[in-house]
């Protein structure tokens, strides 16, 4: 076989995988079908600047477990509520918060990320994947809904 063909047949291959991957995904969605992710929306920029920060960078706060969506068998997304629903998440995106919790007598203090948007009124939420290994994030798994965290940030 010479190589124009070998390269020839790499194209109709590739273009049949594109094919298939765009059928697939109309299959999936439907023609017109919309994907839409819930998410409690940001404040109102006016709500934002009057509303008091739920965090604070230098000192650690309790948070209760509001809510807990599983993923599949080993993630979940956390919603912790603030004490005070009308404060807001004061972190920029991508930024981290730091969670302490007393494992074993020994105080645990890991550095989680949230999915929720700045300015958000009300709650913090984070994806965490549960690792065999992972002190902090089988601690987190085995909380209740009710039960409280200590959560310190965001850092810059």
């Amino acid at each position: 076989m010479s190589a124009a063909s070998r390269a020839s047949r790499k194209w109709v291959w590739l273009g049949t995988g594109l094919i298939a991957a765009g059928a697939g995904y109309l299959l999936y969605y439907g023609p017109g079908r919309k994907v839409v992710f819930e998410a409690k929306q940001p404040a109102s920029p006016s709500q934002a600047l009057s509303a008091p920060d739920a965090l604070d960078p230098n000192a650690f706060r309790p948070f209760k477990l509001s809510d807990i969506k599983k993923h599949n068998h080993n993630t979940n997304t956390f919603t912790f509520a603030f004490d005070d629903p009308k404060a807001k998440y004061n972190g920029k995106t991508a930024s981290c918060v730091v969670f302490k919790a007393n494992i074993n007598g020994k105080d645990v203090i890991r550095p989680y990320t949230p999915i929720t948007r700045p300015n958000t009124i009300g709650q913090l939420e984070f994806v965490i994947k549960n690792y065999p290994q992972g002190t902090m994030s089988k601690y987190v798994h085995e909380l209740k809904k009710g039960d409280t965290l200590e959560i310190k940030g965001p850092s810059k």
